[in-house]
């Protein structure tokens, strides 16, 4: 990568995204080949974790290099204000045009100017539930096949005008953020890649397990309708989600393609990544929820490929945290950041210079149960995909209540406001079914979990600006 100029950079944004749903990552059932490459020619990640598993805390904190706790990223509705930092405005400032394409959840209108240089107007057509009010299925999520007739979709629209865009001689450097929707629910995707999984070789998800969980698992489940689906639907809903997903890797594809014809491959970073995972069935749960802190919410894919940066593949081992995006795509642009902030860059894992970077993995996420103006707006009518889940939330705010996870390759702890402690031990139960936060034998874990949690809310509770304001000492103590 040349020293004189910095790289474009696209950023492909996917939406619930779990890390088990790509082939590089050991799924052996999908095919998802563009991803694979990125990896091969670059660095994947198979062990990054989200710090929230919602969509807009999670992306104002890897867009900050922030924890959710730090500036209060704990609300759909607390998006990043025009004086707070943000990667975007952090690469516009120096010099790069930023062109923003599809989902926000990351900025308000008026911080627009000093971090988005331009943002075109998409139309898609979005399909309705196919199922009645009053069908078992109408809350599941799950759709199965979208039929043409509702081509073209968000994603669609949105790789189109990306790939006009990278045609029509882009103003470099460049900064292409792309926010795809799939493979968010529901759970739907059109041939051919409805058809591509093998439903025979499909496994069943992580069973339903209440004892020991928090209480949410038990209330989703119960309004989500997932427990009245048969076997071959939640098979079915599965390989709809792996058939979304490599329909984005097709997308990928078609963005690397164009990158290549154009002649910008040599000059062009590309990170591909995801906000937070999904269910997709697991614990008997489809979507995602406020507290929800399993691997299947907070493990997703963080692959790089750079200009200069030789290709390393799929790392197993490194701990990873997704706010180290911003670190990263600031070293990668040669960008020194005008604010503190908690991301590490992954360059020195890449560069080979290190084959260590975290020992721990924090995620967080939920309110307090008066925090009103937290919980999500009520979906009306009843018959809303989202009305269940806003309801109960609203019936029941501690199913919300502030939840805390420290993960190191071996344990997880999860410190709950309005629940018990829970306690995993990720090498004997990696599918976190048995909770041995009450077993004496795990007293001195519990407890050194709990240390490290406090540790790292006394190390990250707040941030100071970097600028210094001028002191005024009223006419005393100097000329």
């Amino acid at each position: 990568m040349s020293t004189n100029r910095p790289p474009n950079i696209i950023l492909f944004v996917t939406d619930q995204l779990r890390t088990d749903a790509l082939g590089c990552m050991g799924n052996d059932l999908v095919e998802t080949p563009n991803f694979d490459r990125l990896a091969r020619e670059g660095i994947g990640f198979a062990n990054a974790h989200v710090q929230h598993t919602v969509c807009t805390p999670s992306r104002c904190s890897m867009f900050t290099g922030l924890y959710p706790h730090t500036r209060g990223y704990r609300s759909l509705y607390y998006l990043l204000h025009p004086e707070e930092p943000n990667l975007l405005k952090t690469l516009k400032q120096a010099g790069y045009h930023v062109e923003m394409m599809g989902k926000n959840d990351l900025l308000t209108p008026d911080a627009y100017p000093d971090s988005v240089s331009h943002r075109p107007r998409l139309k898609w057509k979005n399909m309705p539930n196919p199922w009645p009010d009053d069908h078992r299925l109408h809350d599941t999520f799950y759709f199965g096949e979208r039929p043409t007739e509702f081509d073209p979709d968000h994603d669609r629209a949105i790789i189109d005008a990306a790939l006009e865009f990278l045609a029509n001689d882009p103003p470099e450097p460049f900064c292409l953020l792309l926010a795809l929707i799939q493979p968010h629910p529901p759970y739907m995707v059109q041939e051919p890649w409805y058809s591509k999984v093998d439903r025979s070789k499909v496994p069943m998800p992580i069973p339903p397990q209440f004892e020991g969980s928090a209480r949410f698992r038990k209330a989703l489940h119960g309004c989500q309708g997932t427990q009245h689906m048969q076997a071959d639907e939640i098979i079915d809903m599965v390989a709809t989600y792996w058939g979304m997903t490599m329909r984005v890797d097709d997308m990928l594809g078609e963005v690397m393609g164009r990158l290549e014809t154009t002649g910008l491959d040599g000059r062009t970073a590309v990170a591909a990544l995801s906000d937070h995972g999904d269910y997709c069935g697991d614990y008997g749960l489809t979507e995602k929820w406020w507290i929800g802190l399993e691997d299947s919410l907070t493990r997703v894919p963080l692959i790089f490929r750079a200009p200069g940066m030789a290709g390393r593949g799929v790392q197993e081992g490194p701990l990873v945290e997704m706010i180290d995006l911003y670190g990263t795509v600031c070293d990668l642009a040669g960008v020194q950041p005008d604010h503190d902030h908690f991301g590490r860059s992954l360059l020195p894992l890449w560069r080979g210079e290190t084959d260590t970077h975290r020992d721990a993995v924090f995620a967080e996420g939920g309110h307090r149960p008066e925090e009103e103006h937290c919980l999500e707006d009520l979906f009306l009518p009843a018959s809303n995909l989202y009305h269940h889940k806003t309801r109960v939330q609203r019936e029941d705010p501690t199913l919300l209540g502030k939840s805390v996870m420290v993960r190191t390759h071996r344990w997880k702890y999860i410190r709950r406001l309005c629940d018990p402690d829970e306690l995993y031990d990720l090498e004997a139960d990696p599918r976190e079914l048995h909770n041995l936060a009450q077993d004496p034998a795990c007293a001195a874990t519990v407890r050194e979990m709990r240390d490290r949690l406090l540790a790292w809310y006394l190390e990250t509770c707040d941030v100071v600006p970097m600028r210094h304001d001028p002191r005024d000492l009223g006419g005393f103590g100097g000329k």
